[in-house]
């Protein structure tokens, strides 16, 4: 539940990690019109300094990479190789 005269936007459950931010990351990526994993992306580079550390950047590097396997396979495919 919202604090009374607080937006939804102004409220955060669960921690304040973003409360610092001019932008929340789901605002930016509803602006801006991400998909599900563009919008992950920026949640967990923007947070990983005040929440989840090292885990959030791999998070972060895990939603590329199934960005990367669904939208480009035929990339995904040459990715895998290198790795």
């Amino acid at each position: 539940m919202n604090e009374p005269n607080m937006t939804a936007l102004e409220t955060q459950v669960s921690g304040n990690h973003y409360k610092n931010f001019p932008i929340q990351p789901i605002e930016y990526g509803q602006r801006n019109k991400l998909g599900y994993c563009e919008c992950n992306v920026v949640k967990y580079v923007t947070r990983h300094p005040f929440k989840n550390k090292h885990r959030d950047v791999l998070k972060a590097i895990h939603n590329l990479e199934i960005l990367l396997q669904l939208e480009y396979p035929e990339a995904y495919a040459e990715y895998l190789k290198g790795n």
